[in-house]
């Protein structure tokens, strides 16, 4: 991976395209970005950039190869969540806000669960982008993943895993 940004999100897709979420640029905090590599790549064949602090999650919808990431739009804070159709072209900002944007995953039934740091995932449609509902989580929630079949769910923070 090229050392001109920080990587802090992967998603991988079925063909084994990699789709980076970028912190920031190395030696600096911000603007993040998305780097997508095709399969055995080492260098990406695009970034795609958008107006933010940091992006620190991104996830795949495994059917419209749409990505999403969640970032910081601004450095004081508040999580927001973009889509870019096809993995190409500009960000489309789905209009939600939350606490602090950490990591995000499609959940296969066209939501997306978004953890904010704290002890909550929000989850919401991706269609319009409505709160669909609210987990807690009791030990903190900053990153997640599905088991293959999407039976569990696995939360960390920088401390714990917990299986929903």
């Amino acid at each position: 991976m090229p050392a001109d940004w920080v990587p802090f999100d992967v998603a991988v897709g079925g063909d084994g395209t990699l789709y980076v979420a970028n912190i920031a640029p190395v030696g600096y905090f911000n603007p993040g970005s998305v780097s997508i590599y095709p399969p055995e790549a080492s260098s990406p064949s695009r970034v795609l950039n958008l107006k933010n602090f940091q992006v620190l999650g991104i996830t795949l919808h495994r059917h419209t190869k749409s990505i999403y990431v969640s970032y910081n739009a601004s450095g004081g804070g508040g999580g927001r969540v973009a889509e870019f159709r096809h993995a190409r072209g500009n960000a489309i900002d789905l209009g939600v806000s939350y606490p602090e944007p950490w990591g995000i995953l499609e959940d296969g039934s066209n939501q997306l669960l978004v953890c904010d740091g704290a002890g909550t995932i929000e989850v919401y449609a991706e269609k319009d982008g409505h709160l669909v509902k609210q987990i807690s989580v009791p030990n903190g929630a900053m990153w997640l993943a599905f088991n293959k079949d999407r039976s569990r769910l696995y939360v960390s923070n920088f401390e714990t895993v917990e299986i929903l």
